[in-house]
């Protein structure tokens, strides 16, 4: 029993000195790293290029006249263009937050819409697409969130979200938390991975976007990051080429021999005492 202790002490102690010298190295980097280049649009159009349909349907500035924070922030006006980032493939881990503010220039005539689209690479590669798309309009009725299956080949698949607001000339601010949202609406979406953004207004008047961001808000991510990390990492093969798999199979050796142990001790209490 003493050497059972033994072994346990020496497993939880490697467990604890290998996530203690790896999570501070992805704390950091989550805590420090924004998915998004450039959110406030602080250094201009770094980070940012063009959507696909022609400039001639809108316009896209980057303007200094009404920023949410900082000096400056995204303007569309009218319908089309886009204005996307491609972001390197991450995963949805616990708590993935979005977060974004917009500003809806509404008048009499006048009706703007604001469209925020989050694209997943398709899992697995040949697979059927998915997204996000957040529309914020200034209507004064209930929000609305809706579920389209995929049709792969011929229409991607998602979830659609509408946030109604009277803004009253005020910045909105919207946050939506990523992972949760997918657990609930794509329970089967396995695995995952962001890779663009694309911003949009539809219909007539100014669109402004400003401060956007896609990261983590607590500690839940970085240590499922650092245990995903010591499995599938370099780092984690070269560890279980060093130690084997000796503390697997000691414990299962462990388990044979108390087995045993508890084997003979039930055959001995049900054989009977020589007279």
């Amino acid at each position: 029993m003493a050497q059972h202790g033994k072994m346990v002490l020496i497993f939880v102690i490697i467990i604890i000195l290998l996530v203690g010298t790896l999570l501070p190295i992805y704390a950091s980097e989550v805590w420090t790293t924004d998915l998004v280049v450039n959110g406030g649009f602080e250094d201009g159009r770094k980070g940012w290029e063009f959507g696909p349909l022609p400039h001639a349907r809108g316009g896209v500035d980057i303007t200094n006249t009404n920023p949410s924070t900082g000096s400056y922030s995204l303007r569309l006006i009218g319908g089309g263009v886009g204005f996307l980032q491609k972001l390197d493939p991450r995963s949805i881990y616990p708590s993935m937050q979005l977060s974004f503010y917009t500003f809806l220039n509404s008048t009499a005539e006048e009706w703007p819409q604001a469209l925020f689209h989050l694209y997943f690479l398709p899992t697995p590669p040949n697979g059927p697409q998915y997204y996000v798309d957040i529309t914020i309009t200034p209507a004064n009725s209930e929000d609305l969130a809706a579920v389209f299956e995929p049709n792969p080949g011929i229409e991607p698949g998602g979830i659609y979200l509408r946030f109604n607001r009277e803004p009253k000339d005020s910045w909105i601010h919207i946050s939506v938390d990523i992972s949760k949202l997918l657990e609930r609406y794509l329970p089967d979406f396995f695995d995952p991975q962001i890779n663009q953004i694309m911003l949009e207004s539809a219909e007539s008047g100014k669109v402004y976007f400003d401060d956007i961001s896609l990261n983590a808000t607590n500690l839940v991510e970085p240590i499922y990051l650092a245990v995903h990390y010591i499995w599938y990492s370099t780092i984690g093969r070269t560890i279980s080429e060093l130690l084997g798999y000796s503390v697997i199979i000691t414990a299962f050796v462990w388990i044979y021999h108390r087995w045993r142990a508890l084997w003979r001790e039930h055959r001995n209490l049900k054989r009977p005492l020589a007279s």
